[in-house]
Protein backbone atom coordinates (compact mmCIF):
# COMPACT_ATOMS: atom_id res chain seq x y z
CA UNK A 1 0.00 0.00 0.00
CA UNK A 2 1.29 3.65 -1.06
CA UNK A 3 2.00 5.65 2.49
CA UNK A 4 2.12 9.72 2.91
CA UNK A 5 3.49 11.50 5.89
CA UNK A 6 1.48 14.09 6.97
CA UNK A 7 3.22 16.84 9.49
CA UNK A 8 0.20 19.30 10.40
CA UNK A 9 -1.21 21.93 12.89
CA UNK A 10 -5.06 19.83 13.12
CA UNK A 11 -6.25 16.62 14.43
CA UNK A 12 -8.49 13.73 13.70
CA UNK A 13 -10.70 14.38 16.52
CA UNK A 14 -11.22 18.07 15.90
CA UNK A 15 -14.17 19.90 14.12
CA UNK A 16 -12.02 22.68 13.36
CA UNK A 17 -12.11 23.20 8.82
CA UNK A 18 -8.92 22.83 7.37
CA UNK A 19 -8.05 22.30 4.25
CA UNK A 20 -5.22 19.69 5.15
CA UNK A 21 -7.72 17.58 5.96
CA UNK A 22 -9.81 17.85 3.28
CA UNK A 23 -6.77 16.15 1.06
CA UNK A 24 -5.89 13.50 3.66
CA UNK A 25 -9.44 12.13 3.72
CA UNK A 26 -9.66 12.11 -0.02
CA UNK A 27 -6.44 10.56 -0.10
CA UNK A 28 -7.83 7.84 2.42
CA UNK A 29 -10.66 7.26 0.26
CA UNK A 30 -8.24 6.90 -2.92
CA UNK A 31 -6.76 3.91 -1.08
CA UNK A 32 -3.76 5.30 0.60
CA UNK A 33 -2.19 4.76 4.18
CA UNK A 34 -1.85 8.04 5.77
CA UNK A 35 0.00 9.23 8.73
CA UNK A 36 -0.66 12.22 10.50
CA UNK A 37 1.96 13.93 13.40
CA UNK A 38 0.07 16.94 14.80
CA UNK A 39 2.55 19.66 15.78
CA UNK A 40 2.40 20.97 18.40
CA UNK A 41 1.05 19.24 20.80
CA UNK A 42 1.75 20.15 24.77
CA UNK A 43 0.65 19.25 28.04
CA UNK A 44 -0.51 22.50 28.61
CA UNK A 45 -3.70 20.85 27.27
CA UNK A 46 -4.27 19.45 30.22
CA UNK A 47 -5.44 22.19 31.48
CA UNK A 48 -7.25 23.49 28.04
CA UNK A 49 -11.02 22.66 27.27
CA UNK A 50 -11.56 23.15 23.41
CA UNK A 51 -12.24 21.52 20.36
CA UNK A 52 -8.19 21.05 19.34
CA UNK A 53 -6.71 21.38 23.29
CA UNK A 54 -8.12 19.02 26.05
CA UNK A 55 -7.01 16.18 28.45
CA UNK A 56 -9.14 13.86 26.32
CA UNK A 57 -7.55 14.82 22.59
CA UNK A 58 -4.29 14.78 24.04
CA UNK A 59 -4.34 11.22 25.76
CA UNK A 60 -5.72 10.41 22.14
CA UNK A 61 -2.60 12.22 19.96
CA UNK A 62 -0.32 9.77 22.40
CA UNK A 63 -2.07 7.24 22.32
CA UNK A 64 -3.15 7.07 18.34
CA UNK A 65 -6.40 8.03 16.53
CA UNK A 66 -6.94 5.38 13.69
CA UNK A 67 -9.53 6.34 11.16
CA UNK A 68 -10.32 3.74 8.66
CA UNK A 69 -6.41 3.55 6.39
CA UNK A 70 -5.37 7.20 8.20
CA UNK A 71 -3.37 7.07 11.65
CA UNK A 72 -3.08 9.98 13.68
CA UNK A 73 -0.58 10.66 16.53
CA UNK A 74 1.23 13.49 18.07
CA UNK A 75 3.93 13.91 20.84
CA UNK A 76 3.54 16.10 23.92
CA UNK A 77 6.11 19.35 24.22
CA UNK A 78 7.18 20.09 27.95
CA UNK A 79 9.38 23.15 27.74
CA UNK A 80 8.95 26.27 26.62
CA UNK A 81 10.80 26.32 23.33
CA UNK A 82 13.33 28.56 24.06
CA UNK A 83 14.56 26.63 27.18
CA UNK A 84 14.00 23.32 25.38
CA UNK A 85 16.61 24.61 22.73
CA UNK A 86 19.35 25.31 24.77
CA UNK A 87 19.07 21.95 26.59
CA UNK A 88 18.38 19.75 23.51
CA UNK A 89 19.08 19.23 20.16
CA UNK A 90 16.89 17.67 18.72
CA UNK A 91 13.82 19.17 21.31
CA UNK A 92 13.37 22.55 20.79
CA UNK A 93 10.01 24.36 19.43
CA UNK A 94 8.51 21.46 18.08
CA UNK A 95 8.92 18.78 20.36
CA UNK A 96 11.36 15.83 20.42
CA UNK A 97 12.04 14.23 17.12
CA UNK A 98 13.24 11.31 18.54
CA UNK A 99 9.38 10.26 19.52
CA UNK A 100 7.90 11.06 16.64
CA UNK A 101 10.63 9.46 14.60
CA UNK A 102 9.78 5.98 16.45
CA UNK A 103 6.22 5.52 15.01
CA UNK A 104 7.28 6.99 11.24
CA UNK A 105 7.43 3.53 8.94
CA UNK A 106 10.24 2.87 6.97
CA UNK A 107 9.59 4.18 3.68
CA UNK A 108 6.91 6.95 2.20
CA UNK A 109 5.79 7.69 -1.00
CA UNK A 110 5.35 11.88 -0.47
CA UNK A 111 5.65 13.82 3.08
CA UNK A 112 3.94 17.19 3.50
CA UNK A 113 5.25 19.79 5.96
CA UNK A 114 1.95 22.30 6.95
CA UNK A 115 3.21 25.87 8.19
CA UNK A 116 3.63 25.15 11.59
CA UNK A 117 6.12 24.12 14.27
CA UNK A 118 6.86 21.24 12.71
CA UNK A 119 8.79 22.58 10.37
CA UNK A 120 12.01 22.41 12.62
CA UNK A 121 11.71 18.40 11.61
CA UNK A 122 12.42 18.87 7.72
CA UNK A 123 16.21 18.62 7.50
CA UNK A 124 16.23 15.26 9.79
CA UNK A 125 13.22 14.00 7.71
CA UNK A 126 14.89 14.54 4.35
CA UNK A 127 18.14 12.73 5.64
CA UNK A 128 15.94 9.54 6.83
CA UNK A 129 14.09 9.73 3.37
CA UNK A 130 16.29 11.22 1.20
CA UNK A 131 14.23 9.97 -1.86
CA UNK A 132 10.96 10.82 -1.11
CA UNK A 133 9.05 14.06 -2.05
CA UNK A 134 8.20 16.78 0.11
CA UNK A 135 6.35 19.09 -0.57
CA UNK A 136 5.71 22.20 1.48
CA UNK A 137 2.09 23.58 2.22
CA UNK A 138 2.33 27.38 3.36
CA UNK A 139 -1.21 27.46 4.35
CA UNK A 140 -0.07 29.79 7.42
CA UNK A 141 2.68 30.94 5.96
CA UNK A 142 5.66 31.75 9.39
CA UNK A 143 7.09 34.83 8.48
CA UNK A 144 3.87 35.97 7.69
CA UNK A 145 2.35 35.58 11.32
CA UNK A 146 5.09 34.84 13.06
CA UNK A 147 8.25 37.16 14.69
CA UNK A 148 9.61 34.14 15.89
CA UNK A 149 13.23 34.37 13.95
CA UNK A 150 13.89 30.82 14.42
CA UNK A 151 11.21 29.50 12.53
CA UNK A 152 11.30 31.99 9.98
CA UNK A 153 14.42 30.68 8.98
CA UNK A 154 13.54 27.45 9.08
CA UNK A 155 10.72 28.54 6.65
CA UNK A 156 12.94 29.79 5.00
CA UNK A 157 15.12 26.57 4.59
CA UNK A 158 12.36 24.14 3.54
CA UNK A 159 10.88 26.54 0.65
CA UNK A 160 14.29 26.65 -0.46
CA UNK A 161 15.24 22.93 -0.71
CA UNK A 162 11.53 21.29 -0.72
CA UNK A 163 10.42 19.80 -3.55
CA UNK A 164 7.37 22.10 -3.96
CA UNK A 165 5.65 24.83 -2.15
CA UNK A 166 2.07 25.10 -2.13
CA UNK A 167 0.83 28.57 -1.40
CA UNK A 168 -2.99 29.86 -1.36
CA UNK A 169 -2.91 32.60 -4.01
CA UNK A 170 -0.07 35.19 -5.37
CA UNK A 171 0.20 37.67 -2.25
CA UNK A 172 1.83 34.94 -0.36
CA UNK A 173 4.82 34.64 -3.39
CA UNK A 174 4.37 38.24 -3.44
CA UNK A 175 5.37 37.99 -0.08
CA UNK A 176 7.76 35.84 -0.25
CA UNK A 177 9.44 37.38 -2.86
CA UNK A 178 9.61 40.60 -1.03
CA UNK A 179 11.27 39.42 2.01
CA UNK A 180 13.79 37.51 0.05
CA UNK A 181 12.57 33.91 0.34
CA UNK A 182 12.95 31.92 -3.17
CA UNK A 183 10.28 31.53 -4.99
CA UNK A 184 11.27 29.38 -7.79
CA UNK A 185 9.40 26.42 -6.30
CA UNK A 186 6.31 28.25 -5.60
CA UNK A 187 2.67 26.96 -7.01
CA UNK A 188 -0.53 28.61 -6.33
CA UNK A 189 -2.79 25.63 -4.96
CA UNK A 190 -6.33 27.17 -3.03
CA UNK A 191 -8.08 25.73 -0.49
CA UNK A 192 -11.32 23.89 -1.58
CA UNK A 193 -14.44 24.62 0.48
CA UNK A 194 -17.46 22.86 -0.76
CA UNK A 195 -18.93 19.97 -2.93
CA UNK A 196 -21.94 19.54 -5.26
CA UNK A 197 -23.43 18.08 -2.60
CA UNK A 198 -22.83 20.65 -0.27
CA UNK A 199 -24.51 23.02 -2.89
CA UNK A 200 -27.39 21.14 -3.08
CA UNK A 201 -28.32 20.99 0.39
CA UNK A 202 -27.61 25.01 0.65
CA UNK A 203 -29.50 25.74 -2.20
CA UNK A 204 -32.89 23.81 -0.34
CA UNK A 205 -32.10 25.32 3.51
CA UNK A 206 -31.92 28.96 1.34
CA UNK A 207 -34.92 28.34 -0.48
CA UNK A 208 -36.96 27.09 2.67
CA UNK A 209 -35.75 29.84 4.77
CA UNK A 210 -38.85 31.55 5.59
CA UNK A 211 -37.46 33.73 8.23
CA UNK A 212 -34.06 35.56 8.79
CA UNK A 213 -34.08 35.68 13.03
CA UNK A 214 -29.95 35.59 13.45
CA UNK A 215 -26.81 36.76 13.07
CA UNK A 216 -23.26 34.43 12.59
CA UNK A 217 -19.90 34.14 12.94
CA UNK A 218 -17.79 30.78 12.91
CA UNK A 219 -14.41 30.33 13.01
CA UNK A 220 -11.27 29.88 15.35
CA UNK A 221 -8.91 32.89 15.69
CA UNK A 222 -8.97 35.26 18.21
CA UNK A 223 -12.18 37.24 18.26
CA UNK A 224 -12.79 40.98 20.21
CA UNK A 225 -15.30 39.76 23.12
CA UNK A 226 -15.59 43.36 24.87
CA UNK A 227 -16.94 44.15 20.83
CA UNK A 228 -19.24 41.13 20.59
CA UNK A 229 -20.76 42.73 23.71
CA UNK A 230 -21.01 45.84 22.96
CA UNK A 231 -22.55 44.86 19.70
CA UNK A 232 -25.11 42.90 21.54
CA UNK A 233 -25.98 46.03 23.70
CA UNK A 234 -26.52 48.34 20.79
CA UNK A 235 -28.29 45.64 18.77
CA UNK A 236 -30.55 43.80 22.11
CA UNK A 237 -33.61 42.48 19.31
CA UNK A 238 -30.82 40.57 17.58
CA UNK A 239 -29.92 36.93 18.36
CA UNK A 240 -26.15 36.57 17.45
CA UNK A 241 -24.46 32.70 17.40
CA UNK A 242 -20.62 32.70 17.85
CA UNK A 243 -19.56 29.05 16.46
CA UNK A 244 -15.55 28.23 17.35
CA UNK A 245 -13.37 27.70 20.72
CA UNK A 246 -14.68 30.55 22.17
CA UNK A 247 -15.38 29.23 26.35
CA UNK A 248 -17.32 32.33 27.23
CA UNK A 249 -20.90 32.09 28.88
CA UNK A 250 -23.45 33.49 26.64
CA UNK A 251 -25.49 36.64 27.73
CA UNK A 252 -29.37 37.73 26.85
CA UNK A 253 -28.80 37.76 22.93
CA UNK A 254 -24.92 36.31 22.22
CA UNK A 255 -24.26 32.62 22.04
CA UNK A 256 -21.18 31.03 22.38
CA UNK A 257 -22.39 27.65 20.73
CA UNK A 258 -19.16 25.95 20.44
CA UNK A 259 -16.99 24.22 17.96
CA UNK A 260 -19.52 22.36 15.52
CA UNK A 261 -19.04 20.50 11.90
CA UNK A 262 -19.80 22.59 9.12
CA UNK A 263 -22.65 21.11 8.36
CA UNK A 264 -24.25 21.77 12.05
CA UNK A 265 -23.55 25.32 10.92
CA UNK A 266 -25.52 25.37 7.79
CA UNK A 267 -29.17 25.30 9.10
CA UNK A 268 -28.06 28.65 11.29
CA UNK A 269 -26.27 30.03 8.31
CA UNK A 270 -29.83 29.73 6.23
CA UNK A 271 -31.39 31.54 9.10
CA UNK A 272 -28.67 34.52 9.60
CA UNK A 273 -29.43 37.78 8.65
CA UNK A 274 -25.51 38.17 8.32
CA UNK A 275 -22.14 37.19 8.51
CA UNK A 276 -20.01 39.27 11.20
CA UNK A 277 -16.06 38.75 11.85
CA UNK A 278 -15.03 40.67 14.65
CA UNK A 279 -11.25 39.74 14.74
CA UNK A 280 -9.57 40.75 17.50
CA UNK A 281 -6.35 42.67 16.84
CA UNK A 282 -3.26 40.05 16.45
CA UNK A 283 -0.58 41.43 15.98
CA UNK A 284 0.87 41.68 12.14
CA UNK A 285 -1.14 38.88 11.63
CA UNK A 286 -4.16 40.73 11.14
CA UNK A 287 -2.59 42.58 8.08
CA UNK A 288 -2.33 39.11 6.14
CA UNK A 289 -5.74 37.18 7.34
CA UNK A 290 -7.18 35.00 5.46
CA UNK A 291 -10.95 34.19 5.91
CA UNK A 292 -11.76 32.83 2.44
CA UNK A 293 -13.82 29.84 3.85
CA UNK A 294 -16.03 32.16 5.86
CA UNK A 295 -16.50 34.23 2.71
CA UNK A 296 -17.34 31.49 0.62
CA UNK A 297 -19.89 29.92 2.83
CA UNK A 298 -21.40 33.64 3.63
CA UNK A 299 -21.74 34.07 -0.17
CA UNK A 300 -23.12 30.82 -0.85
CA UNK A 301 -25.90 31.23 1.80
CA UNK A 302 -26.49 34.40 -0.10
CA UNK A 303 -25.19 36.81 3.33
CA UNK A 304 -23.67 39.90 3.46
CA UNK A 305 -20.49 40.29 5.41
CA UNK A 306 -19.43 43.03 8.37
CA UNK A 307 -15.38 42.45 8.97
CA UNK A 308 -12.99 44.28 11.73
CA UNK A 309 -9.37 43.67 11.80
CA UNK A 310 -8.75 41.69 9.04
CA UNK A 311 -6.72 42.54 5.38
CA UNK A 312 -9.24 44.04 2.60
CA UNK A 313 -9.94 41.11 0.13
CA UNK A 314 -12.25 42.20 -3.06
CA UNK A 315 -14.66 44.91 -1.80
CA UNK A 316 -18.14 44.63 -3.04
CA UNK A 317 -21.72 46.22 -1.51
CA UNK A 318 -22.07 43.08 0.43
CA UNK A 319 -18.69 43.05 2.54
CA UNK A 320 -17.75 46.11 4.83
CA UNK A 321 -14.80 46.48 6.36
CA UNK A 322 -14.86 48.56 9.64
CA UNK A 323 -12.18 50.27 10.93
CA UNK A 324 -13.35 50.91 14.32
CA UNK A 325 -16.07 49.57 16.57
CA UNK A 326 -18.37 52.63 15.61
CA UNK A 327 -17.92 51.66 12.15
CA UNK A 328 -18.49 48.16 12.84
CA UNK A 329 -22.00 48.84 14.44
CA UNK A 330 -22.84 51.01 11.47
CA UNK A 331 -22.17 48.22 9.14
CA UNK A 332 -24.27 45.80 11.07
CA UNK A 333 -27.54 48.61 10.88
CA UNK A 334 -26.78 49.37 7.25
CA UNK A 335 -27.65 45.14 6.34
CA UNK A 336 -30.66 45.17 8.96
CA UNK A 337 -32.23 48.11 6.77
CA UNK A 338 -31.44 46.98 3.30
CA UNK A 339 -33.56 44.57 1.60
CA UNK A 340 -31.62 41.80 0.12
CA UNK A 341 -32.74 38.75 -1.93
CA UNK A 342 -30.54 35.77 -0.61
CA UNK A 343 -31.70 33.54 -3.17
CA UNK A 344 -30.20 35.66 -5.82
CA UNK A 345 -27.33 36.63 -4.01
CA UNK A 346 -26.53 32.52 -3.74
CA UNK A 347 -26.94 31.70 -7.53
CA UNK A 348 -24.27 34.81 -8.03
CA UNK A 349 -21.95 32.98 -5.75
CA UNK A 350 -22.16 29.59 -7.61
CA UNK A 351 -20.69 31.34 -10.60
CA UNK A 352 -17.79 33.52 -8.53
CA UNK A 353 -16.65 30.42 -6.65
CA UNK A 354 -16.76 27.71 -8.76
CA UNK A 355 -12.93 27.77 -8.61
CA UNK A 356 -13.13 26.53 -4.97
CA UNK A 357 -15.56 23.41 -5.40
CA UNK A 358 -14.51 19.93 -4.66
CA UNK A 359 -14.25 18.73 -8.16
CA UNK A 360 -10.92 20.96 -8.41
CA UNK A 361 -9.50 19.37 -5.60
CA UNK A 362 -10.13 15.99 -7.26
CA UNK A 363 -7.92 17.31 -9.85
CA UNK A 364 -5.14 18.22 -7.38
CA UNK A 365 -5.55 14.62 -5.78
CA UNK A 366 -5.21 13.22 -9.50
CA UNK A 367 -1.90 15.27 -9.84
CA UNK A 368 -0.11 13.91 -7.14
CA UNK A 369 -1.17 10.72 -7.39
CA UNK A 370 0.06 10.31 -10.79
CA UNK A 371 3.25 12.29 -9.43
CA UNK A 372 3.29 9.11 -7.00
CA UNK A 373 3.25 6.54 -9.86
CA UNK A 374 5.57 8.09 -11.94
CA UNK A 375 8.17 8.16 -8.96
CA UNK A 376 7.31 4.62 -7.96
CA UNK A 377 7.54 3.24 -11.42
CA UNK A 378 11.33 5.35 -11.94
CA UNK A 379 12.32 3.69 -8.63
CA UNK A 380 11.77 0.02 -10.18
Amino acid sequence: MKRILFFTYHHLRSNRQSGVLDYIRMLGNRGFAIDIVTVPTHLFWIAQNNDRESPLNLLKLILGIQEGNIRNWGFPRIMPGRISRTIFKDYRVAGSFTNIAIRLKKRYNLIVFESTECIEYFEKIKHKYPKTKIIYRASDPIAMYSSNSFLIQKEREIIAQCDEAWVLDTDTINFYNKHGFCINKCKVIPNYYYSNNDISVIEKLVLDSSSRNCIVYFGAQPIDYKLLCEVGDQFPDEVFYIFGPYDLPSTNNVHYAGSRPMQEIYPYLARAKMMIIPYAINGSKNFYMKIGRKIAFAKLFGLPIVVINSAKFAESSDVIFADDTSQFIDGIAIFLNRHIDYYANHLKALTELDSYNYSNLEKVIDMLVSDICREENNDK
